[in-house]
């Protein structure tokens, strides 16, 4: 089980910074894998690490293990060439830094976004969080 609730007493703005960094490169990535444009897109394999690598600092477990998922499945579709997937599931996550700026209904986003891909692609994709999507929002402390 995953403590939604917030502990730390850091720069909000540079948190919120870093995930749109994050967006940035899921959009990069889509765009990349859309245009079939396989030297950007391995191109892309450093930055992932460098963001996999900013992400497993979260002190939010949600959130950490959340995004560590999402550069783990990029980078591995990315390497397998695999590049359909590749912008398929950026496409499904890009918009996932905004959740944790509260800015998307949890439900609402796992229709739009994961189901889709699940369809596509299988139904296993984020299993593991599941029933934190079928929760209408995080509830962080004040």
């Amino acid at each position: 089980m995953y403590n939604l609730n917030s502990t730390r007493g850091d720069d909000i703005i540079s948190e919120e910074r870093g995930l749109q960094d994050i967006k940035n490169l899921f959009v990069e990535i889509r765009f990349h894998a859309w245009q079939k444009d396989e030297s950007a897109l391995k191109s892309t394999l450093h930055m992932i690490e460098k963001k996999r690598a900013m992400a497993n600092n979260f002190e939010n477990a949600l959130q950490r293990d959340i995004f560590i998922y999402c550069f783990d499945s990029l980078k591995t579709s990315i390497e397998e060439q695999r590049y359909e997937f590749a912008g398929d599931f950026a496409d499904a996550v890009h918009n996932l830094p905004e959740v944790f700026c509260h800015k998307w209904i949890l439900k609402n986003y796992w229709k739009l976004y994961i189901m889709p891909l699940r369809e596509k692609h299988g139904n296993h994709f984020f299993d593991d969080f599941r029933n934190i999507f079928k929760m209408e929002t995080l509830n962080y402390a004040e």
